[in-house]
C-alpha cells in the first residue's frame, strides 16, 4: 500500500509542509534535509498526489471531453484523436457521455470546472450563450468546441466541420442531376440554413420537414411528413443519416424506390451507411481531423499561444441512393485513407 505524505513526514519526524518543500526541491530546505528526505520517500515507495500538486500549481494535468453520444458514431475517432494530441502533451483526458439536452450539457460543464480541469472540448452545437458556458468564461476556463460552432456572434474558439457548407453541396448535387423538387429533412441548425441558401441561389423552392431529434426513430416517425408533400420530392438532403435511415425505412414499406421514386443523401457518413445493404449517399467529415485539431487549440490556449478557430469542409461519397453509378460508388475509400470508421 502506498505511503501518504503525512505518513512518511511522521516516520522523518518533520511537518508534512516540510516534507513538502523538500520534495520539490524548495530553495528554504538546506540539501542535507532533502537528501533525508528523498531518501526515505523512495525506500518505502512514496509518489507525490499528481492531482494535489497540480492543485497547488493551478492545473491537474487533465482535459475534459464532453460528448452527447458514442456508440455506432463518429465520435470514437474523435475522442481517439484529441486523445493522443492531449497524451503526446503529458495531459490526461476525462470523459464525459451526457444527455442531448442543456441542462445536462451545463450541469456537466459546472462538474468538469469544479474538478478544476485545465480545460474543455464540447461536442455539441450549442445555440446560444448558455449559464454553464458563461461560467466558464467568467471562470477563465479553456474550452474549444469541437465539431460544431456555438452561437451565433460567438467569437470561437472552436474547430468545426463547414455543416452549412455540406447541405449545400448535397443540395448543388441533385441539382445537377436535374432535380428541381428537392426537400430537406431533418433539425433546425446550420444544415437546413445551408439548404436554404443553396436553394434561393438556384432559384428553387425550398421544402423543410422540420422534426424535434436526430434519431432514425425520429426520422422513421416524422417521414410520413415527407410523404405528404405535394407533390412529392424527387430528392431529400437529411440532416444526418441517422435520420435518412428512418426515411429510407419508411420509404420501402411505401413501396417507392430509392433513387427511382426518390433519392435521399445523408450527412456524417456513419458506417453503416457503406454497408451494401444500405449505401446511403453522405457528406463525409473528417472526425480524426476535428479531434486532432480541437485539442491543439485547446493546448495552445492553456499555453497562452495564439490560436485561430477552423472551419473543415466534408465531401460527397456518392453511393446507391442518389443514383451514384458502380464506377463513382467506392465503398473502400475511406480503407485508403486509414479506415477512420473503425
Amino acid at each position: 500500500m502506498a505511503v501518504t505524505l503525512k505518513e512518511l513526514a511522521a516516520r522523518l519526524e518533520m511537518h508534512p509542509s516540510t516534507v513538502s518543500r523538500a520534495l520539490r526541491e524548495h530553495s528554504t530546505i538546506s540539501a542535507a534535509t532533502r537528501e533525508h528526505v528523498r531518501a526515505l520517500a523512495a525506500e518505502l515507495g512514496y509518489e507525490p498526489n499528481p492531482v494535489a500538486r497540480g492543485l497547488v500549481a493551478g492545473h491537474t494535468g487533465m482535459i475534459g471531453f464532453i460528448v452527447t453520444e458514442v456508440p455506432g458514431s463518429f465520435v470514437p475517432s474523435m475522442i481517439e484523436a484529441a486523445n493522443r494530441v492531449a497524451a503526446e502533451a503529458g495531459l490526461g483526458t476525462v470523459l464525459s457521455v451526457v444527455a442531448n439536452d442543456q441542462a445536462a450539457l451545463d450541469a456537466e460543464l459546472d462538474r468538469l470546472r469544479r474538478k478544476r480541469v485545465d480545460g474543455l472540448l464540447i461536442h455539441r452545437w450549442v445555440p446560444r450563450l448558455t449559464p454553464g458556458v458563461k461560467r466558464l468564461i467568467d471562470d477563465g476556463v479553456p474550452y474549444v468546441f469541437a465539431g460544431c460552432k456555438p452561437w451565433e456572434g460567438n467569437p470561437g474558439p472552436y474547430v468545426a466541420w463547414d455543416d452549412s457548407g455540406g447541405t449545400r453541396v448535397a443540395t448543388e448535387h441533385f441539382a445537377s442531376l436535374g432535380y428541381e423538387q428537392i426537400a430537406y429533412f431533418g433539425i433546425e441548425h446550420p444544415r437546413a440554413r445551408g439548404y436554404r441558401e443553396a436553394m434561393a441561389s438556384l432559384g428553387l423552392e425550398p421544402r423543410c420537414v422540420i422534426c424535434r431529434g436526430g434519431l432514425w426513430q425520429q426520422g422513421w416517425r416524422a417521414a410520413e411528413r415527407v410523404l405528404e408533400i405535394d407533390p412529392l420530392p424527387r430528392a431529400v438532403v437529411c440532416f444526418s443519416d441517422s435520420i435518412a435511415y428512418g426515411l429510407l425505412a419508411r420509404l420501402a414499406e411505401e413501396g417507392l424506390d430509392v433513387p427511382g421514386d426518390v433519392a435521399v443523401i445523408g450527412q456524417d457518413d456513419l458506417w453503416v451507411s457503406s454497408l451494401p445493404q444500405v449505401r446511403l449517399s453522405s457528406i463525409h467529415y473528417p472526425r480524426k481531423e476535428i479531434g486532432r485539431g480541437a485539442a491543439e487549440v485547446l493546448l495552445s490556449i492553456i499555453d497562452r499561444r495564439p490560436a485561430a478557430s477552423q472551419v473543415i469542409p466534408g465531401r460527397l461519397v456518392i453511393r446507391r441512393t442518389c443514383g451514384g453509378s458502380p464506377e463513382e460508388d467506392d465503398l473502400g475509400w475511406w480503407r485508403k485513407a486509414g479506415g477512420e470508421h473503425f
